[in-house]
Formats: C-alpha cells, structure tokens, sequence
C-alpha cells in the first residue's frame, strides 16, 4: 500500500508527459473509401453510421474548376461536412453511411471556391464505388 502511495506522490509531482495514447482514439474503418480517418461509429438496429474526415494530399490538389489552372496555389478555407452522408455497401447485414468532413480550397488566381473529392466517390454522387460495384 505503501509503494503504491510512494508512486502515486511521484507521478503527481512530475509534469505532465503526452500520450498518444490519450489523443481521440481512431476508430476502424469499415468503409470502402481508403485513406480516411473514422473518428465515431455509430451501430443501430437498422444502419450503421461513420464520422469521419479526409483530407487530400497536397501534390494531387485538384485543377480549379473555374481557370482550369493545374494544381493551382490555393490556400485552405477549412472542413465542410458533406450536405448528405455517403452511401457505402452494407457492412454486417446493415446499410452503411459515413457522415465526411472535406476540406474547401479557393484558388489564389481566380478566387474560386471548391472542393476536395474522394477518388472512390463519383461526381455529384453520394455513392461509393464499391456500393454501385455491389449493386450491379
């Protein structure tokens, strides 16, 4: 009891010592879209939902979609979440969903704001490949 007092004083007394350990835990990513960092999932009865972000490498940064400039110099406007989740294929018997931050981009030549999209996502679509790949 003693040794355990003794330890407890000592680690008291010592500055605090970050952990990755006590950083948000990542949680697996059941998904089908690599590279993104699940950081809650939720299972109910009849779905499941993932919240996750990704985030794009910056030497693959998309052309601007208004001056067409390749891998235009643009600067980050921060995360935006996805106005519907993604559709994903089922996982476990159950639908799966993944609510997605992105990051916004506004290119420094023309000042257009746009976005980043995951390569496993088809334009102005909110289905995964793998989901349309099931389906078929």
């Amino acid at each position: 009891m003693e040794s355990h007092l003794r330890l407890a004083s000592r680690r008291a007394s010592e500055s605090p010592i970050v952990s990755p350990m006590f950083e948000r835990p990542t949680e697996q990513n059941l998904s089908s879209l690599e590279g993104i960092k699940v950081h809650a999932v939720h299972r109910m009865h009849t779905k499941t939902i993932l919240e996750a972000k990704w985030d794009i490498a910056e030497d693959t940064l998309p052309n601007c979609p208004k001056c067409y400039e390749p891998h235009p110099d643009c600067w980050s406007k921060g995360w935006v979440t996805r106005d519907e989740p993604i559709t994903d294929r089922p996982v476990g018997g159950r639908p799966l969903f993944i609510d997605i931050k992105c990051r916004k981009y506004q290119c420094q030549d023309c000042g257009k704001t746009f976005g980043s999209r995951h390569p496993d996502m088809r334009k102005n679509s909110n289905l995964t490949d793998a989901l349309i790949g099931y389906i078929t």
